[in-house]
């Protein structure tokens, strides 16, 4: 009897477990996870990522780690923009990212290099004539028609 009382609390106690949420959340948040990479494919380790809740104005800033990858965890449910910033790269803006209670949105995002900007400026002024020469030479008879 007490074997059937067992095996019922261990029954109960991993269904209680299974409803928990995922790590990272509670039952009425959720999160946004992904990874930020260059054109060729590569982590950009050390990248600015902002979060702005379009329905509450919350404003989250964070960094990616070493590998590339971030997380950022108990959000509200509603629509998110991300803007990431990494040095030598054009700013990436993602609008409109669903985040759902106890679920994580992935999101991959590549940067761009950031175009070399330069600007030249050529100035060239004409080459004057030195007419004196032309006219000391016609004076001194030198200069045949």
């Amino acid at each position: 009897m007490s074997l059937n009382v067992s095996g019922t609390l261990l029954r109960t106690a991993v269904v209680a477990l299974c409803a928990l949420p995922m790590h990272g959340q509670t039952a009425n948040t959720g999160a946004i996870a992904g990874t930020v990479s260059d054109s060729s494919g590569a982590l950009v380790p050390r990248a600015a990522v902002v979060i702005n809740s379009q329905g509450a104005g919350e404003k989250r800033d964070l960094a990616t780690d070493a590998e590339g990858y971030f997380s950022i965890q108990f959000l509200a449910p509603g629509k998110y923009d991300l803007t990431v910033q990494a040095a030598g790269f054009e700013p990436f803006i993602l609008n409109g990212v669903q985040v759902q209670i106890t679920e994580v949105s992935k999101v991959k995002i590549q940067l761009a290099l950031s175009g070399a900007k330069e600007q030249v400026a050529v100035s060239a002024a004409p080459s004057l004539l030195q007419t004196e020469n032309v006219w000391s030479i016609y004076s001194h008879g030198e200069l045949s028609l």
